[in-house]
């Protein structure tokens, strides 16, 4: 079951034990809730907000944290408030900035006993016990998102307002990369593999992407954006305040975390499949993604996908067609349905509910060349598993040619040039090319754990 392999289902509940809602009404969904609450209260007392992500390993005397400085100063000097993760490196450097400038430096902390404290910048802080409640912080209400370099968090979170953006989840707000050489190897991947080759994403979805070749040029583009007044599909065309009223979007938020922990607590032996929803079944990657759903099936495991078209549906379709258990984690769209093959599924209406539950849900993950979806998912995982907020699990890329040039960018410019990760880092996931060099490790990773 998914208690034996994820220690991050044990972090993000606070529990020993297998959490079970259909057996008791545990408090901490209360915590849940009151953190959401406690969060979206916090951000109705700040405007002007700029969110700000990197490294947090820079130290004082490197460029980027000099940079990160500067804009800082420069976007408090202009009367915008700075928010960051509250951390070192960038983090601080921006919160430095900020300070100095005496504007408002704002730190969304997370309690944990082995993570950095709350940098000394900050003057006005808050602290969360759940990550997913704290990534949705500094997420939900920026004008503008600036982006230092950074390492696997940072991709995490850049990838994930890139989603959110394109899903039309927020509004189309400006995402400034500071850094060119940093930068312009990644956006290179993007642009010749993930939008020329593959089709996952359009030339509309780089137009608010700015890849900036000084911090005037950033705070420049700040100053073109305008205050977002509500938290975009948190709450429609009205304003978002728990002080006018208690929302009842925030009990269908803890509605969808208790359906969807209930629902992923049935299943057993679950490997998740992930990749773009563009590809027909003329590619190799869906030819491979259905094979592969298909040896699973016949190897009594369950597939689960995001429940879409292109990879997801031929991983379904495998699994359906062997028998099999074939879930679907879907997102309500009034212009996409969850794929026919589909044949055990659950909906959600908010994007982060459905993420925390598809990176909670398995034991084994195979990521198939995909879009920004795809790659935050990936990103996302990596995190967790490279801070130890989960434990190691089979990570898979399907398709050299397609990861060669990412995984480039990752060795090169992430870790050798700007050390963001370190060497060990690399050795959190297989690329491979068919199924057959993905299932002997599978085989073998739950066997150990029946053993």
């Amino acid at each position: 079951m998914i208690s034996d392999s994820l220690n991050y289902n044990q972090m993000l509940l606070d529990s020993h034990k297998k959490f079970d809602f259909a057996a008791n009404a545990n408090w901490q969904i209360f915590m849940i809730m009151a953190e959401f609450v406690e969060g979206f209260e916090f951000l109705a007392d700040i405007h002007h907000e700029i969110s700000v992500f990197g490294s947090a390993r820079f130290k004082e005397d490197h460029p980027y944290y000099q940079l990160a400085r500067e804009f800082g100063f420069k976007a408090g000097k202009a009367k915008y408030s700075v928010i960051t993760g509250g951390g070192p490196g960038i983090m601080e450097a921006s919160n430095r900035g900020a300070f100095e400038a005496g504007a408002l430096s704002v730190g969304l902390n997370i309690q944990l006993p082995f993570e950095q404290r709350i940098n000394p910048y900050v003057n006005k802080a808050i602290a969360f016990h759940y990550f997913f409640t704290r990534k949705v912080m500094l997420s939900i209400s920026s004008q503008a998102y600036v982006f230092f370099p950074g390492g696997f968090g940072t991709l995490d979170e850049l990838f994930e307002m890139l989603t959110l953006i394109k899903l039309g989840v927020i509004e189309n707000v400006p995402i400034i990369l500071v850094g060119l050489e940093f930068w312009e190897p990644l956006l290179s991947f993007l642009k010749e593999s993930v939008c020329e080759q593959l089709g996952a994403i359009s030339k509309e979805d780089w137009s608010h992407i700015y890849l900036v070749p000084s911090v005037d040029r950033a705070v420049a583009i700040v100053k073109k954006t305008r205050e977002r007044e509500y938290m975009d599909s948190l709450a429609g065309d009205r304003i978002f305040s728990f002080r006018e009223n208690a929302n009842w979007r925030i009990f269908r938020i803890m509605a969808e975390f208790v359906q969807g922990f209930q629902f992923i607590s049935k299943l057993d032996r679950v490997v998740g499949v992930f990749g773009s929803g563009q590809s027909s079944e003329k590619t190799i990657y869906y030819k491979e993604a259905y094979r592969l759903g298909l040896s699973l099936g016949k190897r009594g495991m369950t597939v689960v996908t995001p429940g879409g078209g292109g990879i997801m549906e031929a991983a379904n379709r495998g699994a359906k067609e062997s028998g099999a258990i074939s879930v679907g984690l879907d997102k309500m769209s009034p212009t996409e349905k969850m794929n026919p093959f589909v044949n055990r599924g659950i909906t959600f209406h908010y994007y982060f509910t459905r993420k925390v539950i598809l990176t909670m849900c398995a034991q084994s993950y195979v990521f198939f060349p995909g879009g920004y979806g795809t790659l935050g998912d990936f990103f996302d995982l990596a995190t967790l598993v490279q801070t130890k907020k989960m434990e190691p699990v089979p990570i898979f890329l399907v398709g050299k040619k397609f990861w060669q040039p990412l995984l480039q960018f990752i060795k090169k410019i992430i870790l050798d040039q700007n050390h963001c990760i370190e060497s060990k880092d690399l050795d959190l996931f297989y690329l491979v090319d068919t199924q057959e060099e993905i299932l002997p490790y599978i085989d073998e990773f739950f066997r150990g754990k029946k053993g």
